[in-house]
């Protein structure tokens, strides 16, 4: 089946989805003010002016554990319950827990299971071209970065397509032509990350657990800092630091 197959019977299905839970099925008109999702901490909302604009694309790195699966999540819901439109979960490493997906989000999120990175890039930007889509993370933690398997590669003696700048300058594209936020989720320091084509990039490390009643886990927290900001506004210098905690679902 054809990536543009594919994304049309994924799209069937979330309409039926959309109509169950009472969902806009296109982008209507909004103020500014509506075009900006918060990142759950002032401090870098303040940095950006007010939160991740529509139409740009961003990048979330760190370590493993840092919780940029969650932090993605969270970004997801409040752009969905900001807009009343869907959103996309592009998992180009078959890593997601559905499990993980707060319950109301899940009629809300478009999850496509991707066999590599560059195959998710593929599919994100259909996603972005089929358009009403507030915001689309793109998953390449752990993701593969060529469609085809070492010994095709080999019998044909070609070298494997990676992810480069063209990639998300597509998506960069698409994402401005369609209103919708793009989100690139990388590993730290991977080669493969949207670098100065992203309008802010942020690094998430681990922090403390926040803990309940019973010594039950109720929440992870999350450093996050800007590593770079085109988005800043004219009273800040663009450079933030803040924590925030996760609730664990």
């Amino acid at each position: 089946m054809t990536h543009v197959a594919r994304i049309t019977r994924a799209r069937l299905a979330l309409d039926e989805a959309h109509r169950a839970a009472g969902l806009a099925r296109k982008p209507i008109e909004r103020s500014p003010r509506d075009t900006l999702v918060s990142t759950g901490v002032s401090l870098l909302d303040d940095a950006l002016g007010g939160g991740l604009s529509r139409g740009a694309l961003y990048a979330l790195s760190g370590e493993a554990g840092s919780g940029r699966a969650s932090l993605a999540l969270s970004w997801l819901l409040r752009a969905t319950l900001l807009s009343r439109e869907p959103v996309a979960f592009v998992d180009g490493a078959d890593a997601l827990d559905p499990e993980s997906v707060p319950e109301v989000l899940r009629p809300r999120m478009l999850w496509v299971r991707a066999r590599s990175g560059l195959e998710a890039t593929a599919c994100a930007e259909q996603v972005l071209d089929a358009g009403g889509f507030a915001m689309v993370c793109v998953y390449l933690v752990g993701a593969s970065g060529a469609l085809a398997s070492r010994s095709a590669r080999e019998e044909h003696g070609r070298p494997a397509r990676q992810i480069g700048p063209g990639h998300w300058a597509r998506i960069v594209q698409r994402a401005e032509s369609g209103r919708a936020i793009a989100l690139a989720v990388v590993d730290r320091d991977d080669p493969r990350a949207p670098g100065p084509l992203a309008r802010a990039s942020f690094v998430a490390t681990r922090g403390a657990p926040r803990w309940g009643r019973s010594d039950v886990l109720d929440a992870a927290t999350i450093e996050l800092g800007l590593a770079r900001n085109r988005q800043a506004n004219a009273h800040n210098d663009g450079y933030a630091r803040a924590s925030l905690a996760i609730d664990v679902w």
